[in-house]
């Protein structure tokens, strides 16, 4: 993948509106169908999106409420800090971690 700049696009819901607060976006290539897509994550929301490089438009979103509904499974003894936590405001999505 070219790291040069290529120009720009402007990202858009399904719907075609603006999309905001992409944050840490990634150039992935699907390994079955061989085509490229941006990856990035809703900055404060539960939403990773899967966006067309050529158009800009989201193709699919993935929910993932799911991680920020998982209890801490680690004894309270072990970590008191992490346990004790009840403050989960903060707990939101920072990233695509991708392993090429």
């Amino acid at each position: 993948m070219d790291s040069e700049y290529q120009g720009k696009i402007y990202l858009r819901t399904e719907n075609g509106y603006p999309l905001y607060r992409v944050n840490e976006l990634e150039l992935i290539k699907d390994p079955v169908t061989n085509t490229e897509y941006i990856w990035g994550n809703i900055f404060q929301e539960n939403w990773i999106v899967k966006i067309n490089p050529q158009t800009g438009y989201v193709e699919k979103r993935y929910n993932m409420k799911v991680l920020d509904d998982i209890q801490v499974m680690t004894p309270q003894e072990e970590y008191p800090k992490l346990a004790s936590m009840e403050d989960r405001t903060n707990n939101v999505l920072n990233g695509i971690a991708y392993d090429s």
